[in-house]
């Protein structure tokens, strides 16, 4: 993947985006804008934020799985037929 294809692809998901933006803020030492300066604070806000990640990056893979399988389904209506008893005439 491309930078540009990386930044695209951001943008076009705020909130992984956003995970993302505040890992590097953390990697260079702040949160929101303040300075992280204890190491547990800095591994529990990490530890949160790749949580996060995860629980986002899932629930957006499972919506597409879920969106995936109603298409294959609705796919697999076209050309069915309802199947009924021929009416026969009695001579």
């Amino acid at each position: 993947m491309t930078d540009k294809e990386l930044l695209k692809a951001l943008s076009a998901n705020p909130a992984l985006k956003s995970r993302v933006e505040s890992l590097v803020q953390l990697s260079l030492g702040s949160h929101n804008g303040a300075e992280v300066s204890w190491g547990d604070t800095a591994e529990e806000l990490i530890v949160g934020e790749i949580n996060g990640l995860g629980r986002d990056i899932l629930e957006k893979w499972a919506n597409s799985r879920v969106s995936k399988a109603g298409n294959d389904f609705k796919k697999g209506l076209v050309g069915l037929t309802k199947k009924t008893k021929k009416k026969g005439t009695l001579a």
